[in-house]
């Protein structure tokens, strides 16, 4: 079981540190749409990284017991990544309605720069 877990863990961060580098390496891709996609990977990196190698040590450990500490950081980790992930989801749905309903403002109402220094 834990070697799957292990598995599990190395690919989500291999692909999402290949979607992040494929993104940034083309410069087509540099429209806001990608750079969120880019944020989602980042922040799933976040998410992988913080709860999966304590989940494989206490499966390994065959304790199921957490220090106070380890539980205050896994209910921040979890908390920090939702509000993230909700945030960058909603400034995805803003930028389709924005290029779906009125798509000749679109690049006024969005345009890259504004995404970054954001």
């Amino acid at each position: 079981m834990c070697k799957h877990g292990s598995l599990l863990y190395v690919l989500i961060i291999v692909e999402n540190m290949a979607l992040i580098g494929l993104i940034l390496l083309h410069k087509s891709l540099h429209e806001p749409m990608y750079l969120l996609v880019c944020n989602l990977s980042t922040n799933g990196i976040y998410s992988s990284t913080a709860l999966m190698p304590l989940l494989l040590k206490q499966i390994l450990s065959q304790s199921y017991e957490i220090s106070v500490s380890g539980c205050r950081l896994q209910v921040f980790a979890i908390h920090t990544y939702a509000i993230v992930e909700f945030s960058i989801l909603a400034a995805m749905s803003y930028d389709r309605y924005v290029a779906i309903c009125r798509p000749l403002h679109y690049h006024v109402t969005l345009p890259l720069s504004k995404l970054i220094r954001t």
